[in-house]
């Protein structure tokens, strides 16, 4: 067996390997012996049917066999000698196996490029300090106390704390943007459950009134079909019902935390916890601004097939993307006849009726390359430093994770896992944590350093 290894780029490499037919049927007759051992034939006792028959049946197979075996072995070797780490699976070039002469194959592969944990000295975290003042806490204990606290259905006006029961659909022109089926919801007032501004123009209604208010989205809203835009809210007020004083009692206290046994431990461990949320919001933001910088910063090539399954991944999910596609397609399709002529890339401009979609396209092409290039980095980037530290998924966590999920969307978790989303979301859950893991690594030693060195 003669291994050639060549490297043709910085990451594609070549491996030529030729077999002897010496070797070649040294290893044929092997599987033949095997296979002689366990065939069974009528007029013959097992392991005595001659060989000769065997091949007459099942030369293809065996020469087959004898291929698969060959190969995989050889690449073995290659592997083992040059340290090859595969980017993606080889494409093989080869002819059939004939025992009778020298086999020759190509292997054609990238490789996992080559990494070095980045020097974030330069990256400056914001500093922040946290603390919760009694107006979060009053506001946090106001949330327990309605949904411990019992109602009373009321004919008086709204006010702040009471549950209203109400249809509220969103009008964008003539189209339903929210709740289009006219469904029921419930949400408390004051606590901050819906806009500022229904909040506001709702107080004072009763019973059956119906209003409708004006809002304007934000031009950053995180809907573009809605940032900057002025919608209509339509409101019909179905029920109102007002909260009665609590009683705190030793069962509520033991429900929220079995630490609690009174008002000023409930305060206490309400800022103990809205400290915590800070806490890890601030560390989340952290961890973003890291996510973004190290987007920026890191400097390899990333295997081309990655590259391309990152941004074909993208353009899936892209609805924008997906809608300009399937209009362009159409629009083409719908005047090839009219033109009565066979439809060429160059023709585009002519038979397209879309406005400016081959150059939206165009523009979401050159984003989608950037954005997959960037992420690809970095998923390579986490996946060195988890291998590095010997991370591993924090999986009760990962599970409470699921299940929180699962719960909410009134899924059966057991259920939900054996689907091909379900394994996809919980697959997208544990990289999730990796990642956190790993970003989490680079802020603690970059703190380190910073305390050291100060």
């Amino acid at each position: 067996m003669d291994i050639e290894f060549k490297k043709l780029t910085d990451l594609n490499c070549q491996i030529i390997v030729n077999i002897s037919k010496d070797e070649i049927a040294k290893n044929y007759q092997k599987k033949l012996i095997l296979k002689q051992k366990d065939i069974k034939l009528d007029g013959f006792r097992k392991g005595k049917v001659p060989t000769v028959m065997i091949e007459k049946m099942l030369k293809d197979s065996l020469l087959e066999n004898t291929k698969k075996d060959l190969i995989a072995k050889s690449m073995e070797v290659a592997e083992e000698k040059h340290k090859i780490e595969y980017a993606y699976q080889p494409e093989f070039q080869m002819d059939d196996l004939d025992i009778d002469k020298d086999f020759s194959f190509t292997a054609i592969f990238e490789t996992v490029p080559h990494i070095e944990i980045l020097n974030i000295d330069k990256f400056a975290l914001e500093k922040y300090e946290t603390k919760i003042d009694d107006k979060e806490v009053n506001l946090k204990l106001k949330e327990l106390e309605l949904e411990f606290t019992k109602y009373e259905k009321t004919t008086n006006e709204i006010k702040d704390y009471d549950r209203v029961y109400a249809v509220i659909q969103g009008f964008l022109g003539d189209h339903i943007f929210h709740n289009d089926k006219g469904e029921e919801k419930y949400f408390s007032v004051g606590i901050g459950y819906v806009f500022d501004e229904i909040e506001t123009q709702i107080k004072g209604l009763k019973t059956d009134d119906e209003k409708s208010i004006n809002y304007t989205f934000a031009k950053d809203f995180n809907d573009p079909r809605l940032a900057g835009k002025t919608v209509i809210y339509k409101i019909k007020i179905n029920k109102i019902m007002s909260p009665q004083p609590i009683k705190w009692s030793k069962d509520i206290f033991n429900r929220i935390s079995p630490d609690i046994t009174d008002e000023a431990g409930l305060k206490k461990y309400l800022g103990d916890y809205l400290l915590a949320l800070e806490n890890n919001r601030i560390f989340k933001k952290q961890q973003s601004s890291l996510r973004e910088y190290l987007l920026g910063a890191l400097d390899f090539k990333i295997p081309h097939k990655i590259f391309a399954d990152g941004v074909d991944r993208l353009k899936k999910s892209n609805n924008e993307y997906n809608a300009l596609s399937e209009g362009l397609a159409k629009a083409v399709s719908d005047n090839i006849d009219k033109f009565k002529i066979k439809f060429t890339e160059e023709m585009t401009e002519e038979v397209v009726t879309i406005p400016n979609a081959k150059k939206r396209i165009s523009e979401l092409n050159a984003k989608f390359d950037k954005q997959a290039l960037q992420e690809n980095k970095l998923r390579y980037y986490v996946s060195h430093i988890v291998k590095e530290q010997k991370y591993t998924p924090r999986h009760d966590m990962i599970r409470n994770s699921f299940s929180e999920v699962t719960t909410s969307l009134k899924l059966n978790p057991e259920n939900f896992i054996k689907s091909p989303l379900g394994q996809q979301f919980y697959n997208n859950i544990v990289a999730d944590d990796l990642e956190n893991q790993a970003l989490t690594w680079h802020l603690d030693n970059n703190n380190k350093h910073k305390s050291s060195s100060s």
